[in-house]
């Protein structure tokens, strides 16, 4: 009776979730799904206050910020069921899959055991009714194992793409957990462990370097024009940032406005013409309010940049970034700054500005 409850509550909120969608004009995709199906059932006190926040602002707000809505209170929540839904489903094929190869062994083996006690009485008979009857019997008990061969092949084909679907389910879930919401590029799960990876190639001889960004005056400009337009601006920069890498480098989205760009097997010259690169590519762009054509300037960035040091750890590495990126926006943004390379044991290294 819990079951058809929970499957009868579920129903009802799948309907109430899809109804506000299409009330509210949000598309309905399964992370906007998610926030909604989310808001509906109640759990989440912070996420029921904000989706009603926007609906009182108006339906396209409500629809515009649906993504930025899943990515603060349900990605993780998302992909963690998600992974545990699909781990759950292969564990069902994979028990399957063996509960019928088991059967198949009993099957195999009592065939064994047939053949063996024909083959006496083969080999005793008398009669050449007696060879008859025995033949028939085991023709029809090879039939019998050649049915369930075919029903064990058929089985075993459709357990294998039912577990290639799966597998390729857990890849996907595993790739979102990867990446940011709102941007798309990499997120600080991504980052770090790519971080490793870079500097784990670093202490084997090759030269890596890393690029923390910031987005100058960003909370000015969402405090202006509204986190809706600042989303855009968020989006614009992680699209530029990729624009800029080679197929090795990684872009990430380190956290608010921050992002990094992580530059493998790179030495401290060529990071530098990519901070420049990325900082005039930023610089060029213009911001217009789409909805009604309005100018809203440029934005810029400041760039820190940092070379691995043999021995130095990855909280260290984007420690001096940091201190560079903030020093380049102490002496007028818009610029990127140089990390001193330092050995490990030395103190915090000043940094040096590039204008």
């Amino acid at each position: 009776m819990d079951n058809v409850n929970d499957s009868d509550r579920s129903d009802r909120l799948a309907l109430q979730a899809l109804g506000l969608m299409k009330r509210h004009g949000v598309p309905p995709n399964p992370r906007n799904y998610a926030v909604w199906y989310g808001y509906c059932q109640g759990d989440d006190p912070a996420l029921k206050d904000a989706v009603e926040k926007l609906m009182a602002a108006g339906a396209p707000v409500a629809a515009q910020k649906s993504p930025a809505l899943y990515e603060k209170f349900c990605a993780p929540e998302a992909a963690a069921e998600m992974l545990k839904q699909a781990t759950g489903l292969v564990e069902k094929a994979v028990g399957q899959v063996l509960n019928r190869l088991s059967k198949a062994g009993d099957d195999a083996a009592h065939y064994g055991e047939v053949l063996g006690q024909y083959k006496s009485v083969l080999t005793n008979a008398e009669t050449d009714e007696q060879i008859r009857s025995t033949l028939g019997e085991l023709i029809g008990e090879t039939h019998k194992m050649q049915v369930e061969n075919d029903k064990l092949e058929t089985d075993l084909k459709a357990s294998s793409a039912k577990i290639a679907e799966l597998r390729q389910a857990l890849e996907d879930v595993r790739r979102d957990a990867m990446v940011d919401g709102l941007t798309g590029i990499a997120n600080r799960k991504a980052f770090d462990s790519r971080l490793r990876e870079a500097m784990a190639g670093s202490q084997r001889g090759a030269e890596m370097c890393l690029l923390m960004i910031d987005i100058d005056f960003f909370k000015r400009f969402n405090d202006t024009y509204g986190h809706q337009l600042g989303d855009e601006v968020l989006k614009l920069v992680a699209r530029t940032l990729t624009e800029c890498v080679k197929g090795r480098d990684m872009p990430a989205r380190y956290g608010g406005e921050e992002f990094a760009i992580i530059l493998p097997q790179t030495a401290l010259a060529e990071a530098c013409t990519v901070a420049e690169q990325v900082r005039l590519a930023v610089a060029s762009k213009r911001i217009v309010k789409r909805t009604t054509g309005q100018q809203l300037g440029t934005i810029t960035l400041s760039v820190g940049v940092a070379q691995h040091v043999q021995g130095e750890d990855a909280e260290d590495l984007v420690r001096r970034a940091d201190e560079a990126l903030y020093s380049a926006k102490r002496t007028g943004r818009n610029r990127f700054a140089i990390a001193e390379t330092c050995a490990v044991e030395s103190a915090a290294p000043a940094a040096a500005m590039v204008g």
